[in-house]
């Protein structure tokens, strides 16, 4: 649930698109507990090698996506954005109130990609 999108957002920016990561103040990323390297620089969820692999040469930002003020935040990232990834169960992105219709009210030509670990269908 948390390699899909992270790995195709790293295929991205190794083809030389920016991209922001977006991350959750509720859930650590899967990546960060994932073989702890040297944490005497660094807090060891920011040491491992895993984590700072698939995220290397991508911007990083911290949103609470419950609140409205993080929806904004996020919404206004996608104004000027040309393609979301994301990699969450089906009901995630609507419960946030960022849907691809949403989305795409702000920005037509967005380009959104949902890779759930979950499957897409409702049974």
């Amino acid at each position: 649930m948390f390699f899909a999108g992270p790995v195709a957002a790293k295929i991205a920016v190794d083809m030389g698109a920016d991209v922001i990561k977006v991350e959750s103040v509720q859930r650590i990323d899967g990546w960060c507990g994932s073989a702890f390297g040297d944490t005497e620089e660094l807090p060891a969820w920011e040491a491992s090698p895993f984590f700072n692999r698939v995220n290397r040469n991508k911007g990083d930002i911290t949103l609470n996506l419950t609140d409205s003020w993080g929806q904004e935040i996020l919404k206004h990232l996608v104004s000027d954005a040309d393609v979301l990834i994301e990699n969450f169960t089906l009901r995630v992105m609507a419960n946030f109130g960022l849907d691809s219709e949403t989305l795409k009210a702000i920005k037509p030509r967005l380009v959104m990609i949902s890779l759930s670990g979950f499957g897409m269908g409702t049974s």
